[in-house]
């Protein structure tokens, strides 16, 4: 029996962190993989150690996915290079400013509340979804064949204080897909929802406090990879994280409070 066919796959978010395991994870398996990202410098050094992994073909699309034109263009250049696209993971994201909070005194280290840092962070993390599934889907639903996996994140179980952009932003892409899941399933369409707990990546690496149950980034693709390819719907990962994430999720809005009072105190 012969081997399946080497898939076509897109990662978005590919120049670091997560996106960039789940290419080097894909490279591994053969696959054909398009790297989406601001920085093009990092995607060229990408494609060339996918390659040395056993990628059978790489393709480089730089771009910023809170720009619809540049997903267009990015999406079109897909339609011309490929035959079809078997999976794509949209996980390019942003943490946005760790430290927004509202009501904040005048001369406070942390600044007011402000919309701009809510609405670039939601750009990014959520409209950056929208523009992708806008320019995929039709692909996917004509070849009745296809599987979409969003990088979420558990921190859309319950919003810690001064995260609220991430946690809005998390909370509506895990609506979303909720949402679309069944309905793209109705036209071959698969779609998952990623949720990590805390990854060592770019983003982790400026927060400046204790990280329970962080994980390697290797070790989350492997497990993000193979969920997908097994056809899961949610993958939260690590098991210890999620656990204490939904029963932190369950504190009783007193105690919560009376903890995050305690938690911030000297900030």
């Amino acid at each position: 029996m012969s081997p399946p066919p080497a898939p076509y796959v897109i990662v978005c978010g590919a120049s670091s962190g997560i996106g960039e395991a789940i290419a080097r994870e894909y490279a591994r398996r053969g696959a054909h993989i398009a790297l989406f990202a601001r920085r093009q410098d990092r995607l060229e050094e990408l494609a060339g150690r996918a390659r040395s992994l056993g990628a059978a073909s790489t393709l480089v699309l730089p771009g910023d996915v809170s720009v619809p034109g540049e997903v267009v263009r990015a999406a079109q250049t897909l339609d011309r290079a490929w035959p079809r696209l078997d999976r794509a993971y949209l996980n390019a994201g942003t943490g946005g400013d760790q430290e927004v909070a509202c009501c904040a005194a005048p001369g406070a280290r942390i600044g007011t509340f402000a919309a701009r840092e809510w609405d670039d962070t939601m750009r990014t993390n959520y409209s950056g979804a929208l523009h992708w599934l806008e320019a995929i889907l039709p692909r996917m639903r004509e070849q009745r064949a296809g599987h979409i996996a969003v990088t979420g994140s558990m921190a859309a179980d319950r919003a810690m204080p001064q995260s609220g952009p991430y946690a809005a932003s998390k909370a509506a892409l895990r609506a979303l897909v909720e949402s679309l899941r069944v309905d793209a399933g109705r036209f071959g369409v698969r779609m998952t929802l990623i949720e990590p707990g805390y990854v060592k990546s770019e983003l982790t690496s400026r927060m400046d406090r204790w990280l329970p149950f962080i994980t390697s980034t290797d070790d989350a693709a492997v497990r993000f990879v193979r969920g997908v390819e097994a056809g899961e719907a949610l993958i939260r990962y690590p098991w210890q994280m999620s656990l204490l994430s939904r029963l932190g999720a369950q504190v009783p809005r007193p105690i919560f409070d009376l903890w995050a009072k305690w938690n911030l105190r000297g900030r």
